[in-house]
């Protein structure tokens, strides 16, 4: 993982990891079989980074999630290069730890189980699919590719104003009369505040599908 957050993640390989390790290539094979085993046990480690402090797992399922959400979005921002090995397949430690979390951390909505693997997919993909759209998104307004940053924007401002969008063009203007930027606007999509706004939409939905247990007199037909 260090050398993938020093290097970039292409620098991982066989021959680096020993290299790093002040061992043989050959003599690291005696351990893993190969590249692909390396990156399934890269993504087990970067798994176990989404670990929650137990007493973060409460009664409050919103709490509960929301600090399960925010500790894997916070380890995918601290390594960029995690979207190579989240699309892997492979199960360890540390996935089936993160699985277990987040059932426990739904607990609290009174869903049997197999309802409460359901919301541990959605908030990882609405998570995992908001990082990835964080290493997709523009580059900063710093640095050299500042001025393709600034074209970029100016083409895609162009594109809305003339083409067949009146519901973007609503959007956007509102965020503009208001004070805003097209940047500004961008870069809020990738925010804190836009990140918590969307999970509570998420939760809000699980909220809303919930149902009340039945009281003993329900379960017995009594009405009154």
């Amino acid at each position: 993982m260090h050398i993938a957050d020093t290097e970039g993640f292409e620098a991982v390989s066989m021959r680096r990891v020993a290299a790093e390790l002040s061992m043989g290539t050959m003599s690291l094979y005696h351990y893993v079989r190969g590249r692909e085993d390396l990156i399934s046990l890269m993504k087990d480690a970067l798994m176990r980074e989404y670990e929650v402090p137990d007493e973060c797992l409460t009664d409050d399922w919103r709490a509960s999630i929301s600090a399960i959400a925010h500790m894997t979005l916070a380890t995918l921002r601290r390594h960029p290069w995690a979207m190579e090995v989240v699309k892997g397949t492979g199960l360890g430690p540390g996935a089936l730890r993160h699985v277990e979390q987040s059932m426990k951390a739904a607990k609290g909505t009174g869903l049997r189980a197999a309802d409460r693997m359901e919301v541990l997919f959605a908030i990882d993909d609405y998570t995992i699919g908001f990082a990835l759209r964080e290493v997709m998104r523009i580059a900063p307004a710093a640095g050299p590719l500042g001025s393709a940053r600034r074209e970029t924007l100016l083409l895609l401002e162009r594109m809305v104003a003339e083409g067949p969008y009146p519901e973007l063009k609503e959007a956007w203007g509102s965020y503009i009369a208001a004070g805003g930027s097209l940047e500004a606007l961008v870069d809020h999509g990738h925010s804190d505040e836009r990140f918590d706004r969307g999970l509570n939409f998420i939760m809000d939905g699980i909220a809303a599908n919930l149902k009340p247990s039945p009281s003993i007199a329900d379960e017995a037909g009594v009405v009154g």
